[in-house]
């Protein structure tokens, strides 16, 4: 074609097109293209001579045919700039921004299209485009000054910081913005851009709208126009006062683990150390720079089995503390025990993502405590021994209350077992005289069986003589009483031998079980019968239902005995000023819901003001010596309060005589 030729003869021109950045068609009105040059074949990847063979149309998605139409027809009348996508040879597609005009060659009309793959434009586009939606979106306060101090940009960030719109701070001096002391600072920090040089982290303190002030970090950067020249600032602000404030306590924090006296370690979830502090060297010898990095295992002392470390990291892997004892090595290879605490550490998903242990050196508390052990150990068999002597000084104590009524008990004995003797030789006389009256009698059935009838008179003669000599019919009627005499004295006998068997029974446990007061009672006064009878007499009015109760019944009637006794030596002591006195004891008991109550009272002589406070104290006694052990009312204390938890009160007037008071749970166990 002749425009065409024209355009290839013509050197400057055909140069100028060919080497042009941008694509360059021309096409005829049909769309037709009927020239490329080198940027058209470089971009699309045909030849020149494919593409002389398409349509400008071909070039575009089929889809939008009808658009590339109606702008190439519009392109014929009056001129279009628009962008779209055309496609290369291999399929793949890119922007474009196509300017086409119609010109007119002598007369022959053809459509220039300059084309400009725009993909580097678009591209950079969408970064500035990325980058303000950064800034305007950061949290940072990010804004813009002139020179002279005029605040050009402001982002919501600034907004948020200091608390101005960006309509009430465009066009206004930063000096609203700083304290007036702050302000010329920031003018000397900003002479340094005139060298160009960027400023970062520079702290100061900022003026916020509502009149606060607030700690910032400031980066300043110098703004230069095409020629390079510095026209402004831009400026990033910080908000720190949080951090620093977080700063702070992480400093308490940190400086209150390095200060520990436990030593505080810090690992990962497989147990690589991450952190020790200075307790840590202390105790195990180990520098920080030594083990950070490593396991924990270095301080595995071999002295644990498999098992224990398994429950331990059970534990805390499921997110639970554990706490206990290690024996672990030190870097020197000595031992050392330590208390451990060992937590997960979780992010803020619940992760785990470390293990925190607070370790303390219990060495020393483990030999002591293993010392406190074995003085335990000796201190429980010494308790033991003094239980046992204990056991035997309240059996000494008994036996000698038994002792001192053992004269008046082998009395009470004698008076019985002295009929019983005269009965039992009353008795052999009268078996004498029976057996020689059935010897007789033998003798006449004999005569009887042998002899003729006239001796029969003779022979029950001799037998009526025996019979009056020996007086039968009087032994006959006197058998009876001597039998019921007798058996009446073995009874007692046997009362006074088995009561003062059971008093004497020593206990070889602390065993509980139901017990009667009123009969412990009746049995000790059996005891203490001769003790009592020539100068004292005793009343009883016990309560005929009376509860059981479980109780130890040989130390309760230890009990009643030493006190039924003490009463006994007041009333004597008393006789000896007055022997005309005679003595009483009134024993009463009674019950509540939950204890039941024994009141022993006499006339004796009392006891004196300044000794009421130390009868339950052993040894202690205001008898003569020898005359008693100075532990029965101790020990009648001990087994009426520590033992039965119950309680024995005392009151006493001097000349006048002394109440005891006991008191017993019905249901107590043994203590």
């Amino acid at each position: 074609m002749k425009s065409i030729e024209n355009i290839e003869k013509n050197q400057l021109y055909h140069s100028i097109l060919q080497h042009a950045g941008d694509i360059i068609f021309l096409l005829t009105l049909e769309g037709d293209i009927v020239y490329a040059n080198e940027q058209a074949v470089n971009s699309y990847g045909y030849t020149k001579e494919e593409l002389l063979s398409l349509s400008i149309f071909n070039l575009r998605s089929p889809v939008n045919q009808f658009i590339a139409h109606e702008q190439f027809e519009k392109a014929k009348t009056e001129g279009i700039l628009f962008t779209t996508a055309h496609y290369r040879k291999d399929g793949s597609s890119f922007p474009v921004e196509v300017k086409s005009i119609i010109i007119d060659d002598n007369g022959k009309k053809f459509v220039i299209s300059i084309i400009r793959d725009i993909s580097e434009r678009l591209k950079n586009q969408e970064e500035i485009q990325r980058l303000a939606y950064i800034v305007e979106n950061s949290q940072d306060a990010i804004f813009c000054k002139t020179l002279d101090g005029i605040i050009t940009s402001w982002n919501k960030g600034a907004e948020n910081i200091f608390g101005y719109s960006k309509d009430e701070v465009l066009g206004k001096s930063t000096k609203i913005l700083l304290p007036e002391e702050n302000y010329y600072k920031i003018e000397a920090a900003m002479k340094k851009l005139l060298k160009y040089v960027t400023i970062e982290h520079y702290e100061t303190t900022i003026l916020k709208k509502d009149g606060n002030l607030t700690t910032v970090s400031i980066a300043l950067s110098p703004i230069l126009d095409i020629s390079g020249t510095l026209i402004g600032a831009s400026i990033i602000a910080r908000d720190i006062s949080t951090q620093n404030e977080a700063l702070k306590t992480i400093k308490t924090i940190s400086n209150a683990l390095e200060s520990s006296s436990s030593a505080v370690l810090i690992t990962d979830v497989n147990g690589t150390l991450e952190y020790v502090n200075n307790k840590f060297e202390a105790i195990t010898g180990y520098k920080k720079q030594e083990v950070l990095g490593l396991n924990v295992k270095i301080l595995n002392s071999g002295k644990h089995d498999k098992k224990y470390f398994e429950s331990m990291w059970k534990a805390i892997k499921n997110g639970y503390e554990w706490n206990g004892e290690f024996c672990n090595k030190k870097k020197d290879g000595s031992l050392f025990w330590c208390s451990a605490s060992i937590s997960p550490v979780k992010d803020d998903t619940g992760k785990i993502t470390n293990f925190l242990s607070v370790t303390e050196d219990i060495t020393d508390k483990k030999i002591l405590t293993e010392e406190l052990i074995m003085k335990n150990n000796e201190l429980e068999n010494t308790l033991a021994l003094l239980k046992e002597a204990q056991m035997h000084l309240v059996q000494e104590d008994k036996m000698a209350s038994v002792g001192q009524l053992s004269a008046g008990i082998a009395h009470e004995i004698n008076n019985p077992l002295g009929f019983v003797s005269s009965n039992f030789n009353t008795l052999k006389k009268y078996v004498y005289k029976l057996k020689e009256y059935i010897f007789e009698i033998k003798k006449l059935k004999h005569v009887l069986e042998t002899s003729n009838l006239p001796s029969l008179s003779s022979e029950i003669e001799k037998i009526n003589k025996l019979e009056e000599k020996n007086k039968l019919n009087y032994i006959m009627a006197d058998l009876e009483d001597l039998y019921k005499d007798t058996e009446d004295g073995l009874n007692r006998i046997k009362k006074i031998v088995v009561t003062l068997k059971n008093f004497a029974h020593e206990s070889t446990n602390d065993s509980f079980e139901d017990y009667s007061l009123n009969e412990g009672i009746e049995d000790t006064l059996i005891i203490a019968k001769n003790e009592l009878k020539y100068n004292t007499a005793v009343n009883t009015d016990l309560l005929d239902t009376l509860p059981l109760i479980k109780a130890n019944p040989s130390e309760i009637n230890q009990v009643l005995l030493n006190i039924i006794i003490n009463s006994s030596h007041a009333i004597k002591e008393k006789n000896l000023e007055d022997s005309e006195f005679f003595g009483e004891i009134t024993i009463s008991t009674w019950n509540d819901i939950g204890h039941v109550y024994c009141c022993i009272k006499d006339n004796g002589i009392g006891i004196k003001q300044e000794n009421l406070t130390k009868v339950f104290n052993p040894f202690f006694t205001t008898k003569p010596v020898g005359k008693g052990t100075g532990l029965g009312l101790s020990i009648s204390y001990d087994i009426i309060v520590n033992k039965h938890k119950g309680d024995i009160k005392i009151d006493s007037i001097f000349k006048k005589g002394t109440t005891i008071t006991i008191t017993l749970p019905i249901n107590e166990e043994k203590s």
